[in-house]
């Protein structure tokens, strides 16, 4: 071991060739030694501090013996009230085991009951969804059945107020064709009749134009004498009847040839109807 008055006191050889610088080495032993006065000086301090810790070191190895004594009694305290909590926590777990057992079987009760509520409860709404649907199908088909009746019975108004309407109609109608055809065969009759007068007409007017150019023919008087008028209206089966009418007028010399009820009633001039009856004779 090499102290620090040895490495103070020691000498170096010197050398010539290869050797260390001198004042380098005494700066490095200078160094070294003072290190190692610095180590012995803790040193010294150490164990000064461990000799006055040894008087102290059986109050020490006392206090751990003690420490160790109540170690092991906290240890075996520590291990019965271990071996007590787990016990009871043993128990309390087998407590509640079986209790959870007794919780299930009363939840599988409570559930098999809420189940079977469930399950009447549902019953009894499909039973009450049914009487309803079936309530109201039998209302929808008792309205249909009443609009169908309503329906029928609109329609057989319907239908004999048409029936009714159409014989009215019909009535009518036939009243109508009846007097249609009474109204034809009036205008036929009357046609018939107008032909028939026509020609009647016709051949009176013939007679009193050959009449008037009779009168034409004879010698005017200066007198004022009474004249006889062939009068159409009176001709049966075909010949004529004259009747005879007092003329009440004056004869002058503006009035050369007596006027007919004919000329009256059409306005033909005398001459144009000589002329016509010239012409058909």
């Amino acid at each position: 071991m090499i102290s620090a008055s040895i490495a103070e006191t020691h000498r170096f050889g010197r050398v010539r060739k290869n050797g260390y610088d001198p004042a380098e080495v005494d700066a490095v032993v200078s160094r070294l030694v003072d290190a190692l006065r610095r180590n012995d000086e803790r040193i010294t301090a150490l164990m000064e501090r461990i000799d006055a810790a040894d008087a102290s070191a059986d109050a020490i190895r006392k206090t751990f013996v003690a420490a160790e004594t109540t170690r092991d009694e906290i240890l075996a305290d520590a291990r019965t009230e271990a071996t007590t909590i787990a016990d009871e926590a043993r128990s309390k777990a087998e407590e509640m085991v079986d209790n959870i057992s007794e919780m299930d079987v009363e939840v599988a009760g409570r559930r098999q009951r809420a189940l079977t509520e469930v399950y009447r409860d549902a019953e009894r709404r499909m039973v009450m969804i049914e009487q309803q649907t079936a309530q109201r199908s039998a209302d929808a088909e008792w309205a249909v059945r009443d609009a169908i009746d309503v329906r029928n019975r609109r329609v057989s108004d319907t239908e004999a107020e048409a029936e009714a309407i159409r014989n009215e109609a019909e009535g009518e109608a036939a009243q109508i064709r009846t007097r249609i055809a009474a109204m034809a065969q009036a205008a036929v009759s009357l046609e018939k009749a107008a032909e028939t007068l026509a020609a009647t007409a016709q051949d009176g007017a013939r007679v009193i134009d050959l009449t008037a150019m009779q009168q034409l023919e004879l010698p005017r008087p200066a007198t004022t004498e009474p004249t006889f008028v062939v009068e159409p209206e009176a001709v049966i089966n075909d010949k004529t009847l004259l009747v005879g009418a007092e003329s009440t007028e004056d004869t002058t010399e503006e009035d050369e040839t007596p006027k007919t009820r004919y000329q009256r009633s059409t306005g033909v001039p005398l001459k144009e109807r000589i002329k016509i009856a010239r012409m058909s004779g």
